[in-house]
């Protein structure tokens, strides 16, 4: 597979995309009046970000210690992407009906998808690393979707959210933060399990 396809698709899951897609959509969503969806989708970020924050503290702080050799670094991109892509679809799927509810999902599935496949495929991360991230985002989702369930019913104009993260994405698709390199130093110089 094409190296620099594969590079851009999991690109779409960088933390500078996605916190500038959870910024740009928030705002959106605050000033128009839906705020419970913008606490939704801050929530979701901030979550996934501290959950596996803390993840790759432990494991690269302190894999020797665990002995895991094929996990000390779980996947922020898959954690990332996963909690946030699945509320932005769980925001416009709950204004639509029959298959364009259905559609929604299976994009935001696919997507999600292709960027966790794609840090295996460059060599990011290791399958069990991609799982890891895929259960902290998991764990996000299914706290975001009983925030959601709760209380009045979440609106929003789909048309409009989809245009602004259609267009945020592209202006923020190439861009990255140092996010993994910061974790690493961090790790590094606050273990509690030195050698």
């Amino acid at each position: 597979m094409n190296p620099k396809l594969l590079i851009s698709l999991t690109d779409l899951g960088d933390s500078a995309v996605i916190s500038g897609l959870v910024l740009v959509c928030g705002l959106y969503l605050f000033f128009s009046h839906s705020r419970k969806a913008a606490l939704a989708l801050v929530f979701s970020f901030v979550c996934a970000s501290v959950l596996i924050s803390l993840f790759k503290f432990i494991f690269l702080g302190c894999s020797h210690w665990l002995n895991t050799p094929n996990l000390h670094s779980p996947s922020g991109h898959t954690a990332l992407s996963l909690s946030v892509i699945m509320t932005f679809a769980m925001l416009i799927a709950y204004q639509l009906k029959g298959w364009q509810r259905t559609l929604t999902y299976l994009i935001a599935i696919s997507i999600s998808a292709m960027i966790a496949i794609t840090r295996v495929l460059l060599h990011y991360h290791t399958l069990l690393e991609v799982i890891a991230g895929l259960v902290v985002g998991l764990i996000t989702l299914y706290a975001v979707h009983l925030f959601l369930k709760t209380g009045e019913r979440v609106k929003c104009n789909p048309a409009t959210l989809l245009l602004i993260i259609l267009v945020t994405t592209g202006i923020l698709h190439g861009y990255r933060l140092p996010s993994e390199d910061i974790i690493q130093m961090i790790a590094g110089s606050l273990t509690p399990c030195k050698h």
